[in-house]
């Protein structure tokens, strides 16, 4: 909004106040200072909820309300004997799109050149002067921020007015030369044949201000905002007027903007002659009338300000202040609850003269998130591991899940997809992975180390299941390729280092491990991590059809937590000081069937130890010669201590001799022979 100085000058006096600050303090921060001869132009930031600081009473009255200084308001037409316009008639069609439409007539009106004042007005807020008529309209729309129209009488056929929606299919040449065909969503002006005009957006170029013209249907409307913005937008026409109403009118506006153009108008054309005009509403709507608490503004703006000052600044905004109550005036389209007159006390007293405090409320302490802070925790030492975290979008494809799971009856399917392959929620962050896993190998990137924290959802028997999950995945080399090694590829090992490590960095302890049976994985290469009969993971090989299906090569190898179990488990870390006594080591190469893994071989160890420590390394394991045919060697070191005290080598004999015999009844393990 463009503010001339000297005309803000009329409606209240600005010499002495700095008004960039004032403006500012307000709300309004004034983008640029222009100087237009010798005036000064303040070119300010009007939000867009404010649409009486549309204009240049609106932002006197901002001043008038901020410095308590005296308002002076524009004059205005008073009527008194005016003839009565009639064989005329303005119809509205439906008042929630025009709440109300005045149209007055004026004979004898020259369409001649207007006074210097009103042309330098005018070119103070960047537009052209053009005729008397039409520049008192843009005058009007500046000062009072209510746009006004004028027709040539004699263009307007069958002697009415109506404001309809248009017809579809009709068509209008606006006044920019532009043909615009319309349809029934565009609000217009038309006479008995055809649309004459864009309601609150254009004028049409047949019934506009000719010369040859001396009678004039002058226009002052409030349109409907929303749909004057939609018009607007469908027709891409954006004028001054369009700008105006979309953000909003008011009631009592179109009349005291008319009045004010009829004062006007009077003193530059002594000899027009003015019809009563013919106003058309359905009902005066009520005022807006808001609770007054004195102590909730007080509250909440934190300050003691007394009942005087709240008092005083409310009526400087000509707000109807009573005891518990204070109405507001229908150009306030932007105050409707309590908490909005806190906001213009505070703004108009001043937030900098309010004192800074500092406020910790009682008893309110932020809630510790343990998933959160566990999540941060691994995340912040998988990226640290060179890891890099992904997040996808959470849903797959029917096609997807049949391929891994054979059906989808278990799953979730969304009710509006918006497409085939987004059509269901993913059960677990890895399926996406895959894909990611696919686009960094077309992209010539070979070696891939990525998380995800996502949620899986499956059906459950009442209700849906919702989990919080880890998923990690492994592909290509650990290693780039050098001079000085001979790099392998990714492992069932690599993967299940990550598992362990994650359990160990989490301080879950007691988990055990056992053959996984999961659809994603290869049956001989997967691994389920149990605490007792909890199962708080799975890790293993992606089935090769699998990877077939997305068309990738070699080996993948995939993680999933179950992030909300594994809390469950979480311990406090824990600190203790080193044994002092020295360790008693044992080795045993056991031979076995090949079926029997080595977490089985753990369990059975630690059930069966009665010592204050053991430490079980596995460090061979050998199939070949001297091992019979479905065999095999499995060589662990045993660490023994005695934490507190020397262990005896008769009592780790003892334990040995238990942990071997139980290995025999267990499955069959025996010493290999040397």
């Amino acid at each position: 909004m463009r503010v001339s100085l000297e005309w803000l000058n009329e409606y209240i006096e600005t010499d002495g106040l700095d008004l960039p600050v004032i403006l500012e303090e307000c709300g309004f921060p004034v983008e640029e200072i222009i100087k237009v001869g010798d005036d000064i132009v303040y070119d300010i930031e009007v939000t867009a909820n404010r649409p009486d600081m549309l204009s240049m009473l609106g932002v006197a009255r901002e001043i008038r309300a901020k410095t308590g200084r005296k308002l002076r308001l524009p004059e205005t037409y008073e009527f008194k004997d005016e003839n009565r316009w009639r064989d005329f008639s303005v119809k509205v069609e439906n008042f929630d799109d025009t709440p109300r439409y005045i149209a007055c007539k004026l004979a004898h009106v020259p369409v001649k050149e207007s006074p210097d004042w009103l042309k330098r007005r005018i070119k103070s807020y960047g537009l052209n002067p053009k005729n008397v008529l039409v520049d008192l309209t843009n005058y009007i729309a500046v000062e009072l921020g209510q746009p006004l129209h004028a027709f040539s009488e004699s263009l307007v056929e069958g002697k009415t007015i109506n404001v309809r929606r248009a017809v579809k299919g009709e068509e209008i040449v606006t006044l920019l030369g532009e043909k615009k065909e319309l349809d029934n969503s565009i609000l217009v002006i038309a006479d008995a044949e055809k649309p004459i005009a864009l309601a609150g957006i254009i004028g049409g170029e047949e019934s506009g201000v000719k010369r040859n013209s001396e009678s004039f249907i002058i226009e002052s409307a409030y349109f409907n905002p929303i749909l004057v913005r939609k018009g607007s937008k469908k027709l891409n026409i954006k004028t001054d007027a369009s700008y105006r109403f979309e953000r909003g009118g008011y009631f009592t506006s179109p009349d005291f903007a008319l009045k004010r153009f009829l004062y006007l108008l009077k003193e530059i054309v002594p000899e027009v002659e003015i019809y009563l005009p013919i106003d058309v509403y359905d009902k005066i709507p009520e005022p807006v009338k808001i609770e007054l608490d004195r102590d909730f503004i007080r509250e909440r703006l934190g300050y003691n300000i007394s009942d005087e000052e709240i008092d005083t600044i409310l009526k400087r905004f000509d707000f109807e202040v009573k005891k518990d109550s204070v109405v507001i005036p229908d150009y306030r389209r932007d105050l409707f609850e309590p908490i909005d007159l806190v906001e213009e006390v505070g703004r108009i007293f001043g937030y900098s003269n309010i004192p800074d405090r500092v406020r910790v409320p009682e008893g309110v302490y932020a809630r510790n998130n343990n998933l959160f802070n566990m999540v941060r925790t691994i995340r912040d030492t998988l990226v640290g591991l060179g890891y890099y975290e992904n997040v996808t979008l959470g849903l797959v494809s029917k096609r997807e899940l049949g391929k891994i799971y054979g059906n989808v009856d278990n799953f979730v399917r969304i009710a509006n997809p918006i497409n085939v392959n987004i059509e269901y929620m993913t059960p677990t962050p890895s399926i996406n992975l895959l894909k990611v896993v696919k686009n960094n190998i077309l992209k010539s990137i070979r070696n891939i180390k990525i998380f995800e924290f996502g949620r899986g959802f499956a059906k459950g028997k009442d209700a849906f299941i919702e989990k919080n999950i880890l998923s990690v995945m492994l592909f290509g080399m650990p290693d780039e390729k050098e001079w000085y090694n001979s790099p392998k590829s990714f492992d069932l090992f690599d993967i299940k280092g990550v598992a362990e490590y994650i359990f160990d960095l989490m301080h879950v302890a007691e988990v055990k491990t056992d053959r996984g049976e999961y659809p994603l994985y290869m049956k001989d290469e997967s691994v389920s991590y149990k605490i007792g009969d909890v199962e708080i993971a799975q890790c293993g090989r992606i089935r090769k059809d699998i990877e077939n299906f997305y068309e990738i090569e070699n080996g993948i190898y995939s993680l999933d937590i179950d992030l909300d179990k594994l809390l469950d488990y979480t311990k406090e870390r824990s600190y203790e000081r080193p044994s002092a006594y020295p360790s008693v080591y044992r080795d045993l190469a056991l031979v076995m069937d090949r079926s029997v893994l080595f977490g089985d071989l753990l369990n059975v160890i630690y059930s069966v130890n009665s010592l204050p420590s053991l430490k079980v390394k596995l460090f061979d394991i050998y199939i070949g010669k001297q091992i019979p045919e479905g065999k095999k060697s499995m060589a662990v070191n045993l660490e023994f201590n005695g934490l507190t005290r020397t262990l005896k080598d008769d009592e780790v004999e003892v334990v040995v001799g238990k942990i071997v015999e139980s290995l025999k009844e267990k499955f069959g393990a025996y010493l290999r022979e040397k």
